[in-house]
């Protein structure tokens, strides 16, 4: 069952620290606190959210005050944010890589605080399929990749506006189902969604998303099981692959029309099979033989490392950006030991080493 309370985290880890702690420096779990101002601190154990908010043992209720003495914080508050939760975000737009633009909804400070909570004491135990490699531990595009490798056929879906299409209602039959009471499940849904649907930045939107689609998941990796297919999901990156192409095809189709029963639909123009014959993808990674980044894009990155090298100017944040497709390549294990490797390494050395400008 879903909602048994009580953290589901690393051991050493044991409470949240006062909200005031979560405003000043970030949000989610953190370890145990020194501080001890009673009217910010969290409670240790399900147990004492109980006697503090008269329960009996074993009857802890995630309501507004159960919510609240969690968070070691007013009831009215958790109220407050769940009759109007779409004034507690800001949005913003961001350039996508197709072109256009994609709307980013963040959940202000304390919002992001109670979704934090949710998602690491709460949804911990929502399912997710084995075929999903989206916001999963030990889960990334490379694993998504690697599952198609060296097929004859690979056939992909995209689904539009995957978060904003997962509704509250869906979240809340979600949660029901998931064994959380009627006035829990609509709680959580209402602090998990904006504008009936799923934001895209909100911490809680990506379990949540997997945690719907596991039914959808589920029916159709069983039905690439038998038609001799793979199937994955990252995230709206549906991918479907094998040696008969009809069957393909076919398996496509049945997941398109389930995804319209859950309230999902395709992108079109993003459909497609791909054989051997030409440049296989899959969530941008090439897979004709084994899963790593396209020509194009490793001489792009060797480009913009040479550069670096070369500039003579100190630049942190395209230091930072270098390292992050630095970390991107060595998760491909078709890439370990070539010479690429050590040549970013040692671009992305002089490029660390740019002297700072002076502060005047």
């Amino acid at each position: 069952m879903a909602n048994k309370y009580g953290h589901h985290v690393p051991p050493g880890r044991t409470y949240w620290p006062r909200i005031s702690r979560q405003f000043g420096v970030s949000t989610g779990l953190s370890a145990s606190s020194s501080d001890t101002f009673p009217e910010w601190l969290s409670f240790r154990d399900q147990r004492q959210c109980e006697l503090a908010t008269n329960f009996g043992e074993g009857q802890f209720e995630l309501d507004f005050e159960g919510l609240a003495a969690c968070l070691g914080v007013s009831p009215k508050i958790i109220s407050q944010i769940a009759s109007s939760p779409n004034r507690h975000y800001r949005s913003f737009e961001i350039a996508k890589k197709s072109g256009g633009s994609r709307t980013i909804s963040s959940p202000r400070v304390f919002l992001k605080v109670i979704q934090w909570f949710l998602l690491d004491f709460i949804l911990t135990s929502l399912p997710v399929h084995h075929a999903v490699h989206s916001f999963s531990f030990g889960r990334s595009v490379v694993t998504n990749a690697q599952t198609h490798e060296g097929q004859a056929f690979v056939g992909s879906l995209d689904i539009e506006d995957y978060f904003g299409s997962v509704t509250t209602s869906a979240i809340f039959e979600l949660l029901v189902g998931s064994g959380f009471r009627n006035h829990e499940a609509r709680l959580i849904a209402r602090l998990s969604t904006k504008d009936g649907g799923l934001p895209q930045g909100a911490p809680t939107s990506a379990v949540l998303s997997n945690a719907v689609l596991y039914p959808f998941d589920e029916q159709i990796n069983k039905e690439c099981a038998r038609a001799g297919l793979t199937y994955t999901r990252y995230a709206d990156d549906i991918t479907i692959s094998g040696a008969d192409r009809r069957e393909l095809l076919r398996v496509m189709a049945l997941a398109e029309g389930l995804l319209a029963k859950h309230n999902l639909h395709v992108n079109k123009e993003k459909t497609r099979v791909v054989s051997q014959g030409s440049q296989q993808r899959v969530t941008g990674v090439v897979v004709n033989q084994t899963a790593k980044p396209s020509r194009y894009f490793r001489r792009l990155v060797r480009a913009k490392f040479h550069n670096a090298a070369l500039s003579e100017d100190h630049n942190k944040v395209k230091v930072e950006q270098l390292s992050g497709y630095l970390s991107y390549l060595q998760m491909f294990p078709s890439l370990k030991g070539s010479k690429l490797f050590e040549t970013l390494a040692h671009d992305l050395s002089r490029a660390r080493q740019k002297d700072p400008p002076m502060l005047i």
